[in-house]
C-alpha cells in the first residue's frame, strides 16, 4: 500500500517565547491509501498531535509499529468518529512508533474528511 504522507507542523515561537504557531496542510482521507506522518514520534515530549475534520463518520485506525516490538502486542487501535473536528494523540507511543519515528494511519473505508499532524519541535531553540 502507498501511503499518503502527512507533514508534521511543528510550531514556530513568538518572540517572547510565550506563544507558538504551526502551518498545518490537511491531507484529504483516502481509505484506500492510509497515511503515514513521517517523524510524528520525533516531537518534543510526546506532543504530537492528530487533526481530523470528519465530514462523513467513520474510523481511525492507529497501526501498531514495528520499533518496540515487545510493546506493540495490543495491535492497532481502532477509534470512531462522529463528523465534526477531533485532536488525537497516541498517549502510549511504543505501541504505534515505527522504526523510522513514523506513524501509520489507516482509515475505514466510508470515512470523509482531512487529515493533518502537529507538535512541538524537539532540540534546542
Amino acid at each position: 500500500m502507498a501511503r499518503d504522507k502527512i507533514t508534521m507542523g511543528y510550531g514556530t515561537d513568538d518572540l517572547s517565547v510565550s506563544a507558538s504557531k504551526a502551518a498545518l496542510t490537511p491531507v484529504t482521507i483516502a481509505p484506500a491509501n492510509g497515511a503515514v506522518v513521517e517523524g510524528f514520534f520525533k516531537a518534543k515530549d510526546n506532543s504530537a498531535y492528530l487533526l481530523l475534520v470528519i465530514t462523513t463518520a467513520g474510523s481511525v485506525i492507529l497501526k501498531a509499529g514495528d520499533a518496540f516490538p515487545s510493546n506493540n502486542v495490543l495491535g492497532d487501535l481502532e477509534i470512531e468518529l462522529a463528523a465534526g473536528t477531533h485532536v488525537i494523540s497516541a498517549e502510549r507511543a511504543a505501541r504505534f512508533e515505527n522504526k523510522d519515528g513514523s506513524l501509520n494511519v489507516d482509515f475505514k473505508t466510508g470515512t470523509a474528511g482531512t487529515i493533518a499532524a502537529f507538535g512541538k519541535k524537539a532540540g534546542l531553540r
